[in-house]
């Protein structure tokens, strides 16, 4: 055979090597862009790897045998190997190139157009798709007429006739919208679809090869790989990235199968359609039956060629998810990067479509990573210099061995490297040894990057082949285990005789940390110094962890590259020899919790471990503290200051770690497990703990009068004179060496300038201006330079950019205004921060749009004007929807609404208001500082964030407003006031007051009732301008109902005259009246027999009242004694009694009866309907209160003690008798316990919300009070007393506070302490935190610094910090505070506990120690022993059998 065909036809080396490339094609078959061959791999992508060679051969004349069948199906798919049309190829170079794959080429035979054989088919096939085309619809473009060539051999005198051109079948859109279906999502795209399993299941296809791939026999599997073949189960590939291709091509064959099947569906449907048409042909009558049946016939084949293309598309998509994974298998991606790429749609245009511009920017990052590791990289000492000093070297590559290959040849390439005997191929390890920072030989980990991106250009990729990862404990494999060794550094590489760079770690020093402890005299000599931070730097700093601490999960070793295992070998190496870190004994590796190190790129090119506390960070408190801004330092510089910026040296390192907690901070590296003994970088807390620690030791220095500000370890020294620079410099220096905190002198600028660069600003007190440094510039300009049209960026990209820009905003003035126009933009796309962090969004041209201002040099060198306005003008503005106000140094200015405005949303009229006071009022204002008050907090928020993301309408009217007053206005400034301090502009907006905000004269009014008589009832008032003591009104309160105009006037004397109507009612009571009449000339409303069957809601609310203040008034009492009667009732009752009245009055308008004086039987149906509801018979006697307070009486005897309700009140006992449980829902002691430990202690450290919640349990468990009696505690000095040495305290309620039963005596609440100091044990002190004298006096120190009232208990959040806490706010701490005491136990929450059920569970516990039930009904505010033994005794005891379980103790 290969005689015949020739080496060079038949592709087959000298030995039957390599495998022959080319498939014979012919021009018959239609190939459209992307279609009949896979994407080609990007030339971008050629980092993965160099051009790929076939696997090597394996020895043995079988697999040549072998090699030569596969050549032979490739060649000749459709002819047996023994055809006689199978003797002739044409030559290799007589035939074009087609690609199949993204590395493979096939030759297509070339056949002259006019040798082309045509076929009567064929023009009839063209006849009959341009008429399809035309009616379809379908864009057919026109090929261009090629002359044919003309020939000395063409004929002279016969005439000959040249074929017909031929044209290139029409492109089917919509097949191609089903075949591309599955596109999107290549990898992830189901394979079995329903539908087209309807149409594919086609019978036999199993028998026949459709359903699934043919398996490898069984014989040959066993011969290709010995080592993965068993008898027990089927033959599987021997690697995984072998065994996910095959499933790959797997499933593109299967798709194919069903595209297959499904044609069998199709076929048989088309052939049944051409029959059909055939009868009817052949027939004499067409009937309706038969087209109907062709009607079907040709949508179920249309849906079967639906369904054809669809399983056609994802047998495409399948392969090519297979021809990119042959590419990633060449790197070493993370597993979520390389399903990403994958699942990248697909792109015929390249193999990853969008998705490479992903993986570029990964291989750019990985190559900046090994640019920065040269830095890193020990440098070749010249040989004399060797010879002459005779030190070792410090970093050795060990030779492990050389291998041959079958000519003999010895390769250093480790891509060369040949498999062992075996069968396998060993990766070579390497070890470095020889190095003081390892002792023993180490394995070098694979680099977790691309392959042949790690290393830069100046060390081949083959001095760095990829090798094991070394983990904790790990060792080098055995000499005899890797069969022939690979040699891969010849003599004289650089890492031979080398010595470490001189600049590994600019920022580290090998100076050993002194701890702040050792000059802990200073700092108790600061002033006010907290006791938190004399702890932190006495004993160490307790972690705060707001949630239980992680558990041991096992000893996560650190797996970092070759190159960045140098790094962080000296990384390690330097924090021992500073003592920032300590080996882990042995017998305590097996606990604690351990992190794992990471390596980033430096700002200057170097590269910083970081320890990776993420997992950590999720248990520790979120604790809020200020920080310095850019604002504040603007705000402190001033004119023709001087600066001196100080760095400090290991800034973290300072603060101590207490030693039981560095378990948590715990890392492996090299088979060794170390802990901080220090703060470390990435700890939540670490920047808040010591700026805590830096703010004490300032301090003092602020005292003297010395300007300093400090954000973390960067300090700015601000003096008006170069002398007073230079003398505040050296007394911040000496005084940092007093406490112990080091200098770092490179980073620092001790000698005293105007200008000077701050936290990336540059700051001149000479020109009062401040701007980014050219550094943040320049990152900002090539952030911006890779955004460009058609380019598709990742959401991370995007989030750095936002970063550069939102942090940039602080020193440009309108920074914010303009990265508005991006955001929006982003959201169109579905941003999300929160999402998926590769997602690729395409860059458009709307996108260039908004990054316009920031491609300009000019707008990023703009800055704020140093120092703080001393002045700012004034401004307050309203809008109501019909017209908008504005008031200014007491001049007024307003106007109306017209046109479309008058359907806007009243946040854009409060803008919109903002805009025109600022146009009225601009002679004024021009060139000053701006303060706008308004009462929207969303104007406020839009115009100091320059924009916003919630409102399009809103954020554009900002935009008009802050870019009108760019060139106007120094500045512009919004702050919230309160809608009832802002009076003058809201009516200016309404064009006059509001109708309810005036009232008469007293005096008017005096003079009035001396003619006429005073008045008793108000008809049209509010709570504010009322003369009466009783009224109507439209809003509550309201007294005798809501709209007069509707309700039953008393028959008393009424003043309709002391405010017009239209002042409470509004412009439309006429309406109002003539639609519902006038109550006294009509029939009341509630009787059914007027025009109304039951008044509005709001007005059956207060009826009750009104009937029963109209009662008393008909009786003959006066006015004062009414009102004093209306007020005997608690304001929780008449809530209560209000809401029962409410569906009473409901109840009564159903059925047209008036709740005032229906009949007694009306009150009892009523009764009988809310006990068939299942109300108790507690409840029933509520609502007989209730209507009995406002009914009218019944034979002079009022509704509660007619003898029919007294007795249905006992027939419901009887039928409904009381069950209250006697088991606690919740476990005292677990509470109690809980207290004792976090989030519940230190009572020192926790957070507001903790402490408030275990101060209000405490006092409700051991005062025994209701919720009611604890708000009425108060702070004031009378009222609150402590006991020397905190043995007692004693709280007094407010004055005229009235209990729940006013005849009881309100009695002090007197609290004992538990287990005081000194301790005797240590559960002695733990005791000592359920004491509630001490988290009493800890909860007064603490609210007094946002406390507004004299309450003792006050709330802690926003937005009412610091104002009263209300009974209900109150009894949802109790039961917050118990939940979370279970919670912190571990234990799931009870369920229904209720804030009352302390006085239960503290009065129960009381009586079961033995205390006096006189003391207990004191403290409880019970009249006898029977309220306790009835309502709240609960069953606390220990049942014989408990003692008889528990364990002896001898």
């Amino acid at each position: 055979m290969r005689g015949l065909l020739g080496s060079g036809a038949c592709g087959i080396g000298p030995r039957g090597g390599a495998i022959a490339r080319t498939v014979t094609f012919y021009p018959c078959v239609c190939s459209a862009p992307g279609r009949l061959s896979s994407p080609r791999r990007e030339p971008s992508l050629a980092f993965l790897a160099g051009p790929v060679p076939l696997p090597p051969r394996r020895s043995g004349g079988c697999t040549r045998g072998v090699r030569n069948w596969i050549w032979w199906r490739i060649r000749c798919p459709a002819l047996g190997i023994g055809s006689p049309r199978c003797g002739f190829f044409p030559p290799r170079g007589s035939a074009s190139t087609l690609p199949i794959s993204s590395s493979e080429e096939v030759d297509v035979v070339s056949v002259d157009e006019a040798a082309a054989p045509q076929f009567p088919q064929y023009e009839e096939l063209l006849e009959v798709v341009t008429r399809a085309v035309a009616k379809l619809s379908i864009d057919w473009p026109a090929e261009p007429l090629v002359e044919p060539q003309k020939s000395k051999l063409d004929e002279r005198f016969l005439r000959s006739r040249p074929p017909p051109a031929r044209r290139s079948l029409p492109f089917f859109p919509d097949l191609h919208t089903e075949v591309s279906r599955s596109w999107n999502t290549p990898f992830s795209s189901r394979l079995f679809i329903p539908a087209s399993y309807n149409y594919g299941y086609v019978a036999g296809l199993d028998e026949r090869g459709y359903r699934a791939m043919p398996r490898v026999e069984q014989t040959l599997a066993s011969y290709l790989s010995p080592e993965s073949a068993s008898s027990l189960k089927a033959p599987v590939l021997p690697s995984k990235p072998l065994r996910v291709t095959s499933a790959l091509v797997g499933k593109g064959y299967t798709a194919a199968g069903q595209a297959g099947a499904c044609l069998h569906t199709m076929s048989v449907l088309q052939a049944y359609q051409a029959d059909l048409l055939k009868e009817l042909d052949e027939g004499e009558e067409i009937k309706d039956s038969d087209i109907s049946e062709l009607r079907r016939t040709a949508d179920l084949s249309l849906r079967a060629t639906k369904e054809t293309a669809r399983a056609i598309g994802r047998s495409m998509a399948a392969l090519v998810v297979a021809e990119r994974h042959l590419w990633l298998t060449l790197s070493d991606m993370k597993e979520k990067d390389r399903v990403f790429l994958l699942d990248a749609p697909l792109s015929p245009a390249g193999l990853f479509g969008d998705a490479v511009n992903a993986v570029v920017d990964r291989y750019q990052e990985a190559r900046k990573q090994a640019a920065a590791f040269q830095r890193f990289l020990p440098r070749r000492r010249p040989a004399h210099g060797a010879a002459a000093t005779g030190e070792p070297p410090v970093y050795q590559l060990l030779v492990q061995g050389s291998t041959k290959t079958e000519r003999g040849h010895s390769h250093s390439s480790p891509s060369r490297a040949s498999a062992p005997s075996g069968g396998k191929r060993v990766a070579p390890h390497y070890s470095v040894s020889g190095s003081p920072l390892c002792p023993r030989e180490i394995v070098l980990p694979t680099l977790p990057v691309l392959q042949g991106a790690a290393v830069s250009s100046e060390h081949p990729p083959q001095f760095f082949p990829p090798g094991n990862v070394a983990g904790l404990g790990s060792s080098p494999p055995p000499r005899g285990s890797l069969g022939p060794l690979v040699q891969v550094l010849p003599a004289g590489l650089p890492f031979q005789d080398t010595v470490p760079a001189a600049h590994v770690t600019p920022e580290t020093s090998l100076e050993r940390l002194v701890p702040l402890v050792d000059h802990l005299a200073a700092w108790k000599l600061l002033p006010n110094v907290s006791a938190w931070v004399l702890h932190t730097v006495e004993r160490g700093y307790r972690i705060q962890f707001g949630a239980p601490p992680p558990p041991f999960n096992g000893v996560f070793p650190t797996l970092v590259g070759p190159e960045q295992g140098l790094v962080m070998e000296q990384e390690v190496a330097t924090l021992l020899r500073k003592e920032a870190i300590e080996v882990v004994p042995p017998h305590v590796r097996e606990s604690g919790f351990y992190s794992r190190y990471f390596i980033v790129p430096k700002k200057d090119g170097g590269l910083r471990p970081i320890l990776d506390l993420r997992v950590l960070n999720r248990s520790v408190k979120r604790l809020k503290f200020r920080m310095l801004t850019i604002k504040q330092v603007v705000s402190q510089i001033r004119s023709e200051d001087w600066f001196v910026t100080i760095d400090l040296k290991d800034a973290y390192f300072h603060v101590s770690i207490l030693p039981h907690h560095r378990k948590f901070l715990r890392f492996a590296f090299r088979g060794e497990a170390y802990q901080y003994r220090v703060l470390p970088f990435g700890l939540a807390l670490s920047p808040r703990t010591f700026t805590k620690c830096v703010d004490a030791a300032l301090a003092p220095l602020r005292l003297q009068g010395i300007r300093i500000l400090n954000y973390i370890d960067d300090w700015l020294i601000l003096a008006q004179s170069e002398m007073e620079a230079v003398r505040h410099r050296d007394v911040v220096l000496a005084h940092m060496k007093a406490l112990g905190l080091r200098l770092n002198a490179k980073k620092s600028v001790l000698s005293p300038l105007q200008r000077t660069t701050y936290l990336g600003v540059v700051w001149d007190s000479t020109t009062m201006q401040a701007r980014l440094s050219p550094a943040r510039i320049e990152s900002i300009l090539t952030a911006v330079k890779r955004v460009k049209e058609g380019r598709s960026l990742t959401v991370k990209q995007f989030q750095q950019l936002l970063g550069l820009m939102a942090a940039a905003s602080n020193v440009i003035p309108f920074g914010l205004l303009y990265m508005r126009p991006l955001q929006w933009w982003l959201k169109t796309k579905g941003f999300s921060p929160r999402g998926n962090s590769l997602r690729m969004i395409r860059v458009t041209r709307r996108c260039l749009r908004a990054l316009d201002m920031w491609r300009k040099p000019w707008f990023l060198s703009q800055g704020p004007v140093l120092g703080a306005p001393c002045r700012r003008a004034t401004l307050a503005t309203d809008a109501s929807l019909t017209g908008w106000g504005a008031v200014m140094s007491g001049h007024p200015a307003r106007g109306l609404w017209s046109g479309h405005q008058l359907t806007w949303h009243i946040n854009c009229l409060e803008m919109l208001a903002v805009f025109r006071a600022l146009k009225h009022f601009l002679p004024d204002l021009r060139d000053r500082h701006v303060l706008v008050r308004t009462d929207n907090t969303s104007v406020v928020s839009y115009i100091n964030h320059q924009g916003g993301l919630r409102s399009r309408p809103l954020y554009k009217l900002a935009h008009q407003i802050l870019v009108w007053s760019q060139d106007k206005l120094l500045s512009l400034r919004a702050v919230y006031v309160p809608g009832h301090l802002n009076v003058g502009a809201d009516i200016l907006s309404r064009q006059g007051p509001r109708p309810g905000e005036w009232m008469l004269h007293p005096e008017v009014v005096k003079q009035i009732w001396r003619v006429f008589g005073p008045a008793q009832v108000d008809l049209f008032a509010t709570r504010g301008n009322t003369q009466c003591p009783l009224w109507y009104s439209l809003v509550h309160p309201a007294p005798l109902g809501l709209d007069a105009m509707v309700q039953t006037w008393p028959r008393l004397r009424l003043s309709p005259v002391l405010a017009g109507p239209s002042m409470v009612l509004g412009p439309d009571f006429s309406s109002r009246r003539l639609s519902l009449g006038d109550s006294r000339q009509e029939r009341s409303p509630l009787t059914g027999r007027g025009l109304h069957s039951s008044p509005p809601a709001g007005a059956v609310e207060a009826l009750g009242v009104a009937s029963e203040g109209a009662h008393l008034l008909a009786s003959g009492l006066s006015t004062e004694v009414v009102e004093t009667i209306l007020q005997s009732r608690a304001p929780s009752t008449r809530k209560l009694y209000a809401l029962k009245w409410k569906l009473f009055t409901s109840w009564c308008g159903h059925r047209q009866q008036d709740p005032v004086n229906c009949p007694v039987g009306s009150v009892l149906e009523f009764l009988q309907s809310r006990l068939s509801a299942g109300l108790s018979h507690s409840t029933l006697k509520v609502y007989v209160a209730a209507i009995a307070a406002y009914h009218a009486p019944l034979g002079g005897l009022s509704v509660g003690r007619d003898p029919l309700v007294t007795r249905f009140l006992r027939g419901a006992l009887r039928l409904r008798p009381p069950v209250r449980p006697r088991v606690p829902t919740w476990d005292l002691s677990v509470v109690l316990e809980a207290l004792c430990r976090a989030p519940f202690e230190p009572i020192e450290e926790i957070s507001d919300r903790f402490l408030t919640l275990k101060t209000v349990l405490l006092l409700a468990l051991s005062s025994l009070k209701r919720v009611g009696d604890l708000q009425a505690l108060s702070v004031a000095p009378s009222f609150l007393d402590f006991a020397p040495g905190l043995l007692k305290a004693f709280l007094y309620p407010k004055p005229g506070y009235v209990p729940k039963v006013p005849s009881s005596t309100p009695r002090p609440v007197v609290l004992q302490a538990f287990c005081p100091p000194p301790f005797l044990d240590a559960d002695h002190q733990k005791r000592n935190c359920m004491c509630p004298v001490r988290a009493l006096d800890a909860y007064v120190h603490r609210a007094a610094r946002w406390r507004k009232s004299d309450q003792l208990f006050v709330c802690y959040g926003p937005p009412k910090r610091g104002l009263p806490a209300s009974k209900q706010t109150l009894s949802r701490w109790v039961v917050d505070a118990i939940c979370s005491a279970y919670e912190s136990s571990d234990l799931p929450p009870p369920l229904e506990v209720r804030a009352h059920s302390t006085r239960s569970m503290a009065a129960s516990k009381a009586f079961l120690a033995g205390v006096p039930m006189q003391d207990i009904c004191n403290a409880a505010g019970w009249s006898s022993p029977l309220t306790f033994v009835r309502f709240y005794e609960l069953d606390l005891r220990v049942s014989p059998g408990a003692s008889v379980l528990r364990p002896s103790t001898s």
